[in-house]
């Protein structure tokens, strides 16, 4: 009984592998692993209840308008609270502009804004992501 130790010739085709007698040897992914797939990667950047709304529009979404909605950028909801815990700017990083230059002028509302601020950075975050996406969703 003799063994082959030696490397496999990948450019010559195997007869006994089952993976090249198919026609199409790279895998498609259907709509529904996409959207199971971002919402997996970015269910800490939503609600619950607004991820459900995500997941019913994009399920009814073109699968060649999908590439839209992946290069939109969400902010994550615990960058935006260290930065509001820190800096005290995460109204910037969420377009709140106006809001933001206030808060530095009124040094940050003698601090109670700051206070409100922190314990109210996640939600808001989460809001704004739910925002971005849904001007995409009607969009496409």
């Amino acid at each position: 009984m003799n063994i082959d130790l030696s490397k496999p010739d990948l450019n010559k085709p195997d007869n006994n592998n089952s993976e090249n007698n198919k026609t199409d040897s790279k895998p498609q992914l259907t709509e529904k692993y996409k959207v199971d797939m971002f919402i997996g990667l970015n269910a800490e950047n939503f609600h619950p209840h607004d991820l459900m709304i995500i997941k019913d529009k994009l399920e009814k979404m073109n699968d060649d308008k999908f590439f839209l909605i992946q290069g939109v950028e969400l902010q994550k909801p615990s960058t935006i609270l260290l930065i509001a815990v820190i800096l005290g700017w995460e109204r910037f990083w969420l377009g709140d502009i106006g809001l933001g230059i206030l808060k530095i002028v009124t040094f940050y509302g003698c601090l109670i804004w700051w206070f409100v601020d922190i314990f109210s950075a996640k939600d808001r975050a989460k809001k704004h992501n739910f925002a971005k996406i849904s001007k995409v969703l009607s969009m496409a």
